[in-house]
């Protein structure tokens, strides 16, 4: 019987046969960040539903901004700083963490993140086996669009991660097939209520967005 299970030595936040990376290999919009993979990208991992990244900014450093279509829990280990969600900055320290739920330590109380409401609006509409379709803006742009959505209703595409420096001005959009046969489509809106036109195999649809919104389509 094959153990995969293993140990990995830390000294000084570097961990042995781990290499450090550059934060991206192919973006100017950020500064001083490298990365280490710790698990999730190894051989014998693939099996993992997860990965494990360690980061770390210098002073002065920062990240991008971006905005992906898969959950994201950030815990900090050490140093101060400040994070963007959405609109609004946090400072931050060692042991704040940015995840789906937070219990706090003396009453027990649940706190359910924004980010846990988006990932059960997508949980219910897109089904296990389901498989991401195209979308995109009458102008080809994708993933978020500011008008007219078109929705391919067999084309397969792959996520993206998009900086949001201009995020509520946009509409972000994730679309896919479930094993059914039946279409999901998860709108969300992080800026003021609008108007939208869905359209998808020759058929369209007019979309009211209230303010600061998920909004999930199914149709068949």
């Amino acid at each position: 019987m094959h153990d995969s299970s293993k140990v990995l030595k830390c000294d000084a936040f570097r961990w042995e046969s781990v290499e450090v990376r550059e934060y991206k290999a192919d973006s100017t919009l950020y500064k001083d960040v490298t990365r280490q993979t710790l698990l999730g990208d190894g051989e014998g991992e693939g099996r993992l539903s997860f990965i494990t990244r360690y980061f770390e900014v210098q002073p002065g450093g920062y990240s991008t901004l971006e905005r992906h279509e898969h959950p994201h829990a950030v815990i900090v280990l050490r140093g101060r700083g400040r994070v963007v969600l959405g609109e609004r900055a946090h400072d931050i320290g060692p042991f704040d963490c940015g995840g789906l739920v937070q219990i706090h330590s003396v009453t027990k109380e649940i706190t359910q993140a924004g980010l846990y409401w988006a990932l059960v609006q997508y949980a219910r509409a897109i089904r296990r086996g389901a498989v991401i379709v195209a979308s995109h803006d009458a102008k080809g742009d994708a993933p978020a669009v500011n008008g007219a959505l078109v929705v391919q209703p067999g084309s397969l595409a792959t996520g993206t991660g998009t900086p949001y420096s201009a995020a509520t001005s946009r509409v972000f959009h994730t679309a896919a097939k479930n094993p059914d046969g039946s279409m999901a489509l998860v709108l969300t809106n992080p800026g003021d209520a609008r108007e939208m036109t869905v359209a998808c195999g020759g058929q369209s649809a007019k979309v009211a967005l209230t303010a600061d919104s998920i909004t999930t389509l199914r149709w068949s």
